[in-house]
């Protein structure tokens, strides 16, 4: 299973406590409501009797089920995506990036900023902040992404070359390319390649005429 963690959090502001819980788990409101009435929701000491009770982040703790609640107005995990999941928030017949965040942090809103194919492996970011994900994945910011590949195949000057100036389409250029041979062994090349932009990096290696790889 993937390995996570948190990279860092954002200051919230005050809410009704029934607003606050639902935001911060994957609790609805309703749940919540029901929560409180089964007298299982306290604000440092006291039981909370209203939903619409007021919390206030600088002086109170919450605790569901005697169980602290760690206020995050926005969560970033890490993941290590093994293969068979694929990159969504829900699927009817295969399992998600989503089914791999351990119950503590599931929360609503949750999804992978970026995409990784069913059988890829590697990291991967989810989050529920919409404008981190944008900053990372927009083409115009220039995030490089390296992808670890492995052909069954050699790399020749002139492939390097034709990724460094740039794979050209039928309506576009794609962005310049760096690829960095770790093994030249002809029937398991293993070769790093940076994109600024991903999603172009199938279609480049089809036009030099490199399947699919076996690994990623």
């Amino acid at each position: 299973m993937g390995k996570e963690r948190i990279l860092f959090s954002k200051e919230i502001k005050v809410e009704r406590i029934d607003k606050i819980i639902a935001s911060q788990t994957n609790y609805s409101r309703k749940d919540v409501k029901k929560l409180i009435s089964q007298k299982k929701v306290r604000v440092n000491d006291e039981i909370v009797k209203r939903p619409e009770q007021k919390f206030d982040e600088q002086q109170d703790t919450i605790y569901i089920d005697e169980n602290k609640l760690d206020m995050k107005k926005h969560i970033y995990l890490v993941l290590n995506k093994p293969q068979g999941y694929i990159s969504a928030t829900e699927d009817r017949t295969a399992k998600t990036v989503l089914d791999l965040v351990p119950e503590q942090y599931m929360r609503k809103g949750l999804f992978p900023a970026g995409r990784l194919d069913k059988d890829t492996t590697g990291m991967m970011i989810i989050t529920d902040d919409g404008e981190f994900a944008h900053n990372i994945l927009a083409p115009r910011k220039h995030i490089e992404k390296t992808y670890r590949v492995q052909i069954d195949i050699d790399i020749t000057e002139e492939m390097r070359e034709k990724f460094k100036q740039g794979i050209v389409l039928k309506d576009h250029v794609c962005c310049p390319a760096t690829i960095i041979v770790e093994d030249k062994k002809v029937q398991d090349a293993r070769l790093y390649l940076t994109y600024a932009v991903g999603n172009v990096l199938k279609i480049g290696m089809k036009l030099l005429g490199i399947e699919m790889p076996t690994k990623m």
